[in-house]
């Protein structure tokens, strides 16, 4: 792990707290990316009538990530609050830090809604 953070991020994990840290923050980039994966192909998949997850997510995003589970009820259970969710919640105690945090969930919405997964499938071939 801390070669991998070096040589492909130069960031340097000198300590086993470090290492514990590192993984939690990639756990909840992963957290992030799947719940807005799941709700991009929702859309394309019409299961709920949005245009983009930008649109989704509404004007204040991180309110609107935060509700992703009122939003697409199908998949409600994939977004129910959990571990992952600490940056909402810090942003109700700094709301000048949601605005940084909505440029990122938007970056990674938009770059989503790029992709093409309408012949995404649960059928077995």
């Amino acid at each position: 792990m801390r070669s991998f953070a070096k040589n492909s991020l130069d960031i340097s994990l000198r300590t086993s707290t470090d290492v514990e840290e590192f993984l939690f923050v990639v756990q909840t980039y992963l957290s992030i990316l799947m719940k807005l994966l799941v709700g991009e192909v929702a859309i394309q998949k019409s299961i709920i009538s949005a245009a983009s997850l930008e649109e989704l997510l509404g004007e204040y995003v991180v309110l609107g990530y935060e509700k992703l589970s009122d939003r697409i009820p199908f998949f409600s259970r994939v977004f129910e609050y959990d571990t992952f969710y600490w940056f909402v919640d810090l942003t109700n105690v700094f709301p000048q830090l949601g605005r940084v945090i909505s440029d990122y969930l938007l970056k990674i919405a938009k770059t989503l809604d790029l992709m093409d997964f309408t012949s995404v499938s649960s059928a077995r071939p």
